[in-house]
């Protein structure tokens, strides 16, 4: 993009050097260059304006499109419950037919048939409209863009039970945590594109579009949500601790998001034993948790919001708690690349004052 004094630049020494030849090579009079410095301005504005209006249009088009994600969304569950009361009505009916008559009756093959029916429309219609109104894409530019996904409110036990394997004192005592609002959470590590897209940079040590940022410190990440929320018209920021570790955990209980066998770990992350070398990789690339949130598990160390405070689970808010007022350190959550397989578990917490090769970041977004 050229910046406004360029613009001038431009148009001035082209204005000149036309005017030159065509008037005898004679200079333009203080009036004239005044004029064409008016015009360049104006035509600054312009742009300028047309920048801005875009971007109205834009924030427009994403709250709409909320809309019609909450309309669909109710839509969706009205049809969900009409569908399963007709189910169950029907199963009814073929219960109280089977008494007297055989699976051969017509009735009973009719009734299988409209059961046939609504499964099927289920399946190509009415999941459709749940899974997408349970997800959107936020666009950064004509190029980029970030993937989001809905997490429920809900309610969880936020820290590990003292019997969990290789647990740490930190991560309890474990604790009862709502979570009163939905909100949307980038369904992979923010990547370096999207990082460059944002914030026009890219400090991490591994480099690849798709490969999570990294490198990144606290403030850093922070600001990515700052500014994504300038350029998008959502509000996005990074996640408080709980919101992390709840979506993590996609209502399980266990010490991954899977289960307790680290044995399978490797089908979800690029962790000590399936990264070579230890180097992040592409994301997505793993299974997803079954709210479809990917490497939540592994391959970058991931910032969250909260301060860190050795003994703030045990007076911790029991309602979208948000970490301590102030501190030292600020929280990360995962493990990365390098880790072991304990420091990927769900509840598994680190702290720092600095970046890491293989420290990065996720989002949450939620409309303005």
């Amino acid at each position: 993009m050229l910046r406004p004094t360029r613009v001038l630049y431009v148009l001035l020494t082209g204005l000149l050097a036309a005017g030159a030849a065509g008037a005898g090579d004679a200079p333009p009079s203080p009036a004239e260059t005044a004029k064409l410095v008016e015009k360049a301005r104006e035509l600054d504005t312009a742009k300028a304006a047309a920048v801005q209006e875009e971007r109205e249009l834009l924030t427009a088009a994403l709250k709409k499109m909320k809309a019609l994600r909450q309309a669909l969304g109710e839509r969706g569950s009205a049809v969900a419950q009409e569908t399963q009361q007709a189910v169950a009505r029907l199963e009814a009916a073929d219960a109280e037919l089977a008494k007297e008559h055989p699976p051969t009756h017509p009735q009973r093959k009719q009734i299988r048939t409209q059961l046939v029916e609504l499964h099927r429309a289920q399946e190509d219609v009415l999941v459709h409209y749940m899974k997408f109104a349970r997800s959107f894409t936020l666009p950064v530019n004509d190029k980029v863009s970030i993937d989001f996904v809905l997490i429920p409110a809900g309610k969880f036990q936020m820290g590990s039970p003292k019997a969990e394997k290789l647990r740490s004192r930190f991560e309890g005592p474990q604790h009862w945590v709502t979570l009163s609002k939905p909100f949307y959470m980038s369904t992979c590590e923010i990547t370096q594109e999207q990082y460059r897209a944002v914030m026009e940079s890219n400090p991490s040590q591994y480099v690849g579009a798709k490969l999570p940022v990294g490198k990144v410190t606290f403030d850093h990440a922070a600001a990515f949500g700052t500014k994504l929320s300038a350029l998008t018209g959502m509000t996005t920021r990074l996640p408080t601790e709980a919101e992390w570790e709840y979506a993590c955990r996609a209502g399980t209980a266990t010490a991954y998001s899977f289960g307790d066998d680290e044995a399978k770990l490797a089908d979800y992350a690029w962790y000590s034993r399936s990264a070579s070398g230890g180097k992040p990789r592409p994301v997505g690339t793993k299974k997803p948790n079954s709210w479809g949130l990917h490497d939540m598990h592994g391959n970058v160390e991931e910032w969250v919001s909260d301060w860190y405070g050795s003994e703030y689970y045990e007076k911790s808010p029991a309602t979208d708690p948000a970490g301590p007022a102030t501190g030292s350190y600020h929280l990360h959550r995962g493990g990365g690349a390098n880790s072991s397989g304990s420091y990927c578990r769900s509840a598994a917490r680190g702290h720092s004052d600095g970046f890491d090769t293989r420290r990065g970041f996720r989002v949450v977004c939620h409309a303005r």
